[in-house]
């Protein structure tokens, strides 16, 4: 984001707030869909467990299904913006007198961030 030092608080701060703001539903989506999907198949997890199966192969269609839950907003809003929807940061920046292109970068940035923190945060 071009400054310096990175953690300067007047991009720190609102950027932190945007990453945590946003992967905080997507987190809580997916361990949600892993709870429900523990406690409904609990069954098919026990019967992997006794044939020999480790943990990692015993959750791995519940987490592929979480993980695939947990990202579900942060796509969709990477679908939309610029298309439909203009966010608030890009919007603040237009309106603030920056460079539109300048701005759309930000904004790229921004989303794909948001979707790296969901995943790492899930994961």
């Amino acid at each position: 984001m071009n400054t310096n030092p990175p953690w300067a608080a007047y991009k720190f701060i609102p950027i932190m707030g945007m990453l945590f703001g946003n992967c905080m539903v997507g987190i809580t989506m997916g361990i949600k869909t892993a709870l429900e999907s523990v406690h409904s198949e609990r069954d098919i997890i026990e019967c992997y467990l006794s044939f020999g199966a480790t943990r990692y192969e015993a959750m791995k269609p519940i987490l592929i299904k979480s993980m695939r839950n947990a990202m579900i907003p942060s796509i969709n809003n990477m679908s939309i913006t610029g298309l439909i929807s203009i966010p608030g940061m890009m919007t603040g920046q237009i309106i603030g007198g920056a460079d539109v292109m300048q701005a759309a970068h930000s904004q790229q940035i921004i989303m794909f961030l948001i979707a790296a923190t969901t995943t790492l945060g899930f994961d």
